[in-house]
């Protein structure tokens, strides 16, 4: 699971909330380096904090602990400061786990690609029950992105003009590598590439998209926990 918090309008202030059955991969730190690392206490469970930033001068605190059995967590905080991460890691409340589901099931991969990965977004106030369902496929050394969204990731739609796919029902933004497919089956699908994959892997998966039968967009209980079909 992936939260985010910002100290709106302006985000000078970001917190981000991974959490995930087993070990969180290693957030992504856009260049910054670790300056610092020791150990640190989260309501009493054992962590570790480590300082990042560039140039020896520390701007993010990156917190990693587990605040239950069998499930890790790692909370990154930009300008926030060390007290108030902790003070936010040490409210962190472990309500019950779940399968990852989604509401679109992939059934044809690149070669030699694999499911890598699966992560919720819950939802935010005043938008539908989830924010994103994020599918991550590869062959470890590319990656592709099938994010499945509601309203709030239809206004992320690029502006510039796509160049139209399939008929127009789904365009591709060379600008962003993304492949996005308006409509599946009442699904907005956004299909992002990475390095070492372009539009002729988005166009592949796209292809083999498909939304179960009985699968409600606004109803998690009725998806899939089989996220390649």
């Amino acid at each position: 699971m992936y939260l985010e918090f910002a100290a709106a309008p302006d985000r000078v202030r970001t917190v981000d909330l991974l959490l995930a059955r087993g070990t969180v991969p290693l957030p992504e730190r856009q260049g910054l380096d670790s300056i610092s690392e020791r150990p640190a206490r989260v309501g009493g469970r054992p962590g570790t904090h480590t300082l990042l930033g560039q140039g020896g001068t520390a701007t993010v605190d990156e917190l990693r602990w587990s605040p239950v059995g069998g499930v890790e967590a790692v909370l990154v905080s930009d300008g926030v400061g060390w007290e108030d991460t902790l003070a936010i890691a040490e409210a962190v409340r472990f309500d019950r786990a779940t399968r990852c589901a989604t509401p679109a099931q992939v059934t044809v991969l690149p070669a030699g690609a694999t499911l890598r990965g699966c992560r919720i977004g819950p939802a935010l106030s005043g938008s539908a029950t989830f924010s994103t369902v994020v599918l991550t496929i590869g062959d470890g050394t590319a990656e592709i992105e099938v994010v499945a969204g509601n309203d709030l990731a239809r206004a992320e739609k690029s502006s510039p003009t796509p160049e139209p796919v399939d008929g127009g029902r789904a365009g591709w933004y060379p600008e962003s590598s993304m492949l996005v497919i308006y409509d599946l089956d009442g699904l907005f699908i956004r299909i992002v590439t990475h390095p070492g994959y372009g539009r002729a892997e988005a166009e592949l998966v796209a292809g083999g998209l498909r939304r179960p039968a009985t699968a409600d967009p606004d109803r998690p209980e009725t998806w899939s926990t089989a996220l390649i079909g």
